[in-house]
């Protein structure tokens, strides 16, 4: 996953599916590191694509375009 567009795509595709999920299960799930998936949410978060309700540990992340 070498873009970050592609790996973008990734997290969105994932939330829509398990919004609960963590980014050590979706960097297992796809074949990167943590820290790129971290990384491809804070970008998504900034261009308000993504959205986090609720608590870290109990909270789940929200699609809004």
């Amino acid at each position: 996953i070498g873009s970050g567009l592609v790996g973008s795509e990734m997290c969105i595709r994932d939330r829509k599916e398990s919004p609960t999920s963590t980014a050590v299960e979706l960097a297992g799930k796809i074949g990167v590191s943590k820290s790129m998936v971290e990384c491809a949410l804070k970008r998504l978060k900034a261009l308000k694509v993504i959205s986090r309700t609720g608590s870290d540990k109990a909270g789940k992340w929200m699609i809004l375009k």
